[in-house]
């Protein structure tokens, strides 16, 4: 994650996860699990996703919801989908995951960050900041200084569209009480005509 933000540098580690993975694939025994993870990371990192997909999904039907390989392996399947540009099972991906690593304390906290991320680009600014807010609060607890920076960067924007929120929800909340105000003080001298005008009539029928 360190090397998202420099192009140059992303390619280049890429490129050597690539060969890494290669590698592995050389050592372990052809068609086994772990053969089959590698080849299906390989295959997301060029883009074959369903290709990937259809080699991952089968090797983790067998996790034990509330463990912590299942919120390892849904943090691979999130980053898949993600990838693969499915943000609604991203989202339910990176909760699972997110929800293991709190319970057992990871502090790297991942999938809390990729949370907030989605969260902002879907326009959830209360949640993205709630994500990130916990987020942030683990990078300093790991005394991570790469990923304190990283989490630091997204934590700004995402604050800052927090903040623009709460002060436009503010000033709607504003006019609308401004808004009801004029409406009641309208209402209350329609009233108030009425009841004159009720008075004069009843007036008028005692004189007759």
């Amino acid at each position: 994650s360190y090397y998202a933000g420099n192009k140059e540098q992303s390619a280049r580690l890429n490129r050597l996860t690539l060969l890494y993975r290669d590698t592995l694939m050389q050592i372990f025994p052809p068609e086994s699990g772990f053969w089959k993870k590698e080849k299906a990371f390989s295959l997301q990192a060029q883009g074959q996703y369903d290709e990937a997909l259809s080699l991952l999904l089968p090797l983790y039907e067998d996790d034990e919801p509330g463990t912590r390989m299942y919120g390892l392996n849904a943090m691979s399947r999130a980053r898949l989908y993600l990838d693969k540009g499915d943000t609604a099972l991203a989202f339910t991906n990176l909760a699972a995951s997110a929800d293991m690593d709190v319970r057992y304390g990871v502090r790297e906290n991942e999938s809390l960050l990729a949370l907030s991320r989605l969260m902002y680009a879907k326009g959830d600014y209360n949640r993205a900041y709630r994500y990130a807010t916990a987020a942030i609060e683990d990078a300093e607890l790991l005394d991570s200084r790469f990923h304190f920076t990283e989490v630091t960067g997204i934590y700004r924007v995402i604050k800052e569209s927090y903040l623009q929120q709460l002060r436009r929800h503010e000033r709607f909340r504003l006019r609308l009480i401004l808004a009801l105000g004029a409406t009641l003080v309208v209402v209350l001298c329609g009233l108030a005509q009425l009841f004159r005008a009720h008075r004069r009539l009843t007036a008028a029928r005692h004189e007759l």
